[in-house]
């Protein structure tokens, strides 16, 4: 061993020459400090000894990597710390902006070889725009994850980008998205997933539904494109070989979506990069579900639900899965009088302006009155208390299931635009008002609250049941139950006294001047209410109701 080594392998520099290289690799060069806590007699005279340093008593000591080294060519071995430290650790010495040079080669070598896959020319510009570092355009973090996860050092690729790329070349040809014949048409995936529907959300717990009126233009947009389009599974396995492999949990399948957002960006959309980047991503983190209505980010206002997601595919020939998506129907004439699930399919293929009304002023058209449940018990029990009675239904009913699908939105839609009323029914917890809050707000005033009121909440309370939680107590101070805000508020189905005929004499709940408020009266009693505990009294204002 040379008197070098000796000298720098002194049980004084243990703990130091591992923090000096670690500092050095990160820095790329020499400069930084670095501390050592609980000094020991030995290492103080080491360090005092290579500094000239008094550290007598000290018990943390900072050192200066530049100190070092100059201390080091003053000595009597006249050596700069990069050639101690090479000495030291041979193998571990190259500096990081050495290894940030030789990744970003790599890189750019990635991008010219994604960018010679792309023949359309706004996929060429898109990959060339991914090497510049200032720009960041549409799906730039998902096409790095491709660089980083998916990378192939032995031949340069990504056989991500390579089957999204695939995917998007061949519809876009197919779909002609970009031609002069569909220039104008649905631009939905930019243009519209920025349309702000003003209103404040939760990113992480609430569903912004695109409106009624929105809906029903991207359904005329979507109408007049006569091609069919190709099923997700079906594209993915004709291209890849994976059927799921477009799926937006993969990284494949995220960078098709971006890149059929940039190219309609590029045919006119509007929406900020910026804007997309927070509100999609956000949106993908999820594994798509069609039973989900999606969410509006709280930071950037952009309109994220699945229809609009939805809409971006069916731009570029690309149908979703629509059979998973139902919606439970009873009691309506020209849909089915027993009980039946609808898919999404079926609901959108349905002339609905034809349909025969349940009766009353219309003699044709949508029901101008339809009861709508959250839950399948209450739906179920309604449709028993008939069974047991051998009575029809009276009146239309549907039932979601907990959060509106997209076939139960279009069907809510369907009766909205055609002038009807939905009664809606939910349980009295936090996730059961943000379902009825974003349906009130989709459907614009033709929603009435069903056993939703506080009186009706204080009476299905108990002494057992379940509490809510610190975080859903916090969530309640931010829900605003439109039908109690507005300036002239509906009253509760409950509560009706048109004729008589469900009066329910709430007013002796309450001693205050204004009438209760069913948020307030959650936060004071800290409970949940479900529509089970009302399920007597929603059966009988189903079967009362006279409208």
């Amino acid at each position: 061993m040379s008197d070098l080594d000796a000298f720098l392998h002194k049980p004084g520099f243990a703990r130091l020459w591992p923090l000096v290289l670690q500092k050095y690799v990160s820095l790329g060069r020499v400069a930084g400090r670095v501390s050592l806590s609980d000094v020991t007699a030995e290492e103080r005279e080491a360090l005092a000894g290579l500094l000239a340093l008094n550290l007598h008593g000290q018990t943390r000591v900072t050192i200066s990597l530049p100190e070092v080294d100059r201390a080091l060519q003053d000595s009597r071995f006249a050596v700069s710390l990069e050639e101690c430290l090479t000495q030291l650790y041979p193998d571990d010495l190259t500096p990081a902006r050495a290894v940030k040079a030789a990744e970003a080669e790599r890189y750019h070598r990635f991008v010219e070889w994604a960018q010679s896959l792309a023949d359309d020319t706004r996929l060429e510009e898109w990959m060339r725009a991914m090497g510049n570092p200032l720009r960041r355009p549409l799906g730039y973090r998902t096409f790095l994850r491709c660089f980083q996860e998916d990378y192939d050092p032995a031949t340069g690729t990504s056989q991500s980008v390579a089957h999204a790329l695939a995917a998007l070349e061949r519809q876009m040809r197919q779909s002609g998205v970009g031609t002069a014949e569909h220039e104008g048409e649905g631009q939905l995936g930019v243009g519209q997933l920025g349309a702000n529907q003003g209103q404040s959300s939760e990113s992480h717990t609430d569903a912004s539904y695109a409106s009624a009126s929105q809906a029903s233009e991207s359904r005329a947009s979507e109408s007049s494109e006569s091609r069919p389009g190709i099923r997700l599974p079906i594209l993915a396995a004709e291209v890849m070989g994976d059927p799921h492999g477009l799926d937006t949990n993969a990284l494949a399948g995220r960078l098709f979506l971006w890149g059929m957002l940039h190219a309609q960006q590029a045919d006119g959309g509007t929406m900020q990069q910026s804007e997309l980047e927070v509100g999609v991503a956000a949106r993908l983190q999820r594994d798509r579900d069609d039973t989900s209505t999606g969410e509006q980010d709280s930071e950037s206002g952009i309109d994220l639900s699945s229809e609009s997601i939805r809409s971006v595919y069916e731009r570029f020939g690309v149908t979703l899965d629509d059979i998973s998506s139902t919606v439970y129907v009873a009691g309506w004439p020209g849909l089915s009088i027993t009980p039946i699930a609808l898919t999404l399919f079926t609901v959108s293929s349905l002339d609905l302006g034809i349909l025969p009304a349940s009766g009353g002023e219309h003699s044709v058209g949508i029901p101008r009155v339809v009861f709508a449940v959250e839950n399948p018990s209450i739906f179920g029990a309604i449709i028993d208390s008939a069974r047991a009675t051998q009575r029809p239904l009276p009146h239309p009913i549907m039932c979601p299931s907990g959060q509106p699908s997209i076939a139960a939105l279009r069907l809510c839609d369907a009766v909205c635009e055609a002038g009807g009323i939905i009664y809606y029914s939910g349980d009295m917890d936090v996730k059961g008002l943000q379902i009825a809050e974003n349906l009130a707000l989709r459907c614009h005033g033709q929603l009435r609250p069903w056993r939703m009121s506080a009186p009706d909440y204080l009476e299905g309370l108990r002494d057992d049941s379940p509490c809510l939680s610190e975080t859903e107590l916090r969530q309640l101070t931010s829900r605003l139950l439109p039908w109690e805000i507005a300036d002239e508020p509906s009253r509760d189905l409950g509560e009706t006294t048109a004729n008589g005929s469900l009066y329910a004499a709430h007013s002796a709940l309450s001693t205050e001047e204004e009438p209760l408020c069913l948020r307030a009266e959650m936060l004071r009693c800290g409970r949940k209410v479900f529509q089970e505990n009302l399920a007597a009294k929603l059966i009988a204002d189903y079967w009362n109701f006279s409208g």
